[in-house]
């Protein structure tokens, strides 16, 4: 399972705190589009997008990508979440 770089992108955006509405203005994408992308993560993980606080969604995101496909600099997200 691959995160294509738009979708780290992004992942980035919410580690930051950052709302699909803020995302979305930054990448010039509509809010739609950005939630599309962040449902897609989280079906890659096996998360299901509706259930659970979205900061435990992308903890888990971050802790596989940091420990299995060594994205380094999403780790400093990670420790932060801790």
């Amino acid at each position: 399972m691959l995160l294509a770089k738009h979708e780290i992108e992004v992942m980035e955006y919410l580690c930051g705190g950052l709302t699909a509405p803020q995302i979305a203005e930054i990448k010039h994408k509509s809010t739609a589009t950005i939630k599309s992308v962040m449902h897609n993560i989280y079906f890659k993980f096996g998360l299901n997008s509706s259930t659970g606080a979205s900061g435990q969604k992308i903890k888990a995101v971050l802790l596989y990508l940091s420990k299995y496909k060594r994205i380094e600099r999403l780790e400093p997200y990670l420790h932060q979440m801790m």
